[in-house]
C-alpha cells in the first residue's frame, strides 16, 4: 500500500507543479544538489581500479532522477572512472523525465522502466562498439 499511497501522492497537482518547477530548474541549469561526499568519489575510483585489475570493465550509470551530484560524475569528470552513461540531463533526455513516465520523483512506471531500460541497452551497445 505504501507504494500506491506514493504514486497516488505523485499525482497531485500540486505534487506535478512542484516537478514541473524542478524540471524546469535543471533545464535551465539551477537546483543541483550539493557536490557528494569526497569519500564516495573515492570509493568510485577504488571499485573501478579494482575491477580493471582484474580485467572487469566497470559501467557506471546515473540515474534520470530527481537527484543530481553522483559520485559516479565527479570521479567521472575527475577522469578517476572509466567508463560513465549518464541520464541525469533533462535537456538531451527529456522523455526520461516526462511525469507520466514517474511513478515518482525517484522512479519509473512499467512504462517509464522499458523507455529507460531500452535507451541504457542502446548506449552500452554503442559504447562498447567504439571501444
Amino acid at each position: 500500500a505504501r507504494g500506491a499511497e506514493r504514486h497516488d501522492r505523485f499525482l497531485l497537482p500540486e505534487v506535478q507543479q512542484r516537478y514541473r518547477d524542478q524540471i524546469a530548474d535543471w533545464r535551465d541549469g539551477r537546483g543541483w544538489a550539493e557536490p557528494p561526499a569526497e569519500v564516495l568519489v573515492e570509493h568510485c575510483r577504488r571499485m573501478d581500479e579494482r575491477l580493471a585489475s582484474a580485467s572487469v570493465q566497470l559501467l557506471f550509470v546515473t540515474l534520470a532522477g530527481a537527484y543530481h551530484g553522483s559520485p559516479a560524475v565527479v570521479a567521472h569528470e575527475r577522469g578517476l572512472v572509466d567508463t560513465l552513461l549518464r541520464y541525469d540531463d533533462v535537456v538531451r533526455f527529456p522523455d526520461l523525465f516526462d511525469p507520466r513516465l514517474r511513478f515518482d520523483f525517484r522512479h519509473f512506471t512499467r512504462e517509464g522502466a522499458r523507455v529507460f531500460t531500452a535507451q541504457i541497452a542502446e548506449d552500452f551497445l554503442r559504447q562498447a562498439d567504439e571501444r
